[in-house]
């Protein structure tokens, strides 16, 4: 689980999306540089207010079809999560060992 604040600090009440992506940068398969992990709408914020959103992401989501044992797995490391409204848009960066 990872949780994020969100502040509207528009004019308007206004809802957004908050994405979480995943990377694995020493991977011994091949992946897409960068992965949606899941995302989630916020409620209506008012502005100047804040809410959180809590975005719930199985490990599984994590694995790759490894073709030498024939199956999905997770493979142990480091992976990188990415917070933003797109895969672009990095607004917090955090790293995770998967042992």
């Amino acid at each position: 689980n990872v949780s994020v604040s969100v502040v509207n600090t528009g004019a308007m009440s206004s809802k957004t999306v908050v994405a979480l992506y995943y990377s694995k940068p020493l991977s011994s398969f091949v992946r897409y540089h960068k992965m949606l992990g899941t995302f989630a709408k916020t409620p209506l914020i008012k502005p100047g207010d804040t809410t959180t959103v809590t975005l719930t992401m199985p490990i599984t989501k994590l694995s790759a079809f490894d073709t030498k044992r024939g199956e999905q797995r997770v493979e142990p490391g480091a992976y990188t999560l990415t917070i933003g409204q797109d895969s672009v848009d990095v607004l917090g960066t955090l790293s995770i060992v998967v042992g």
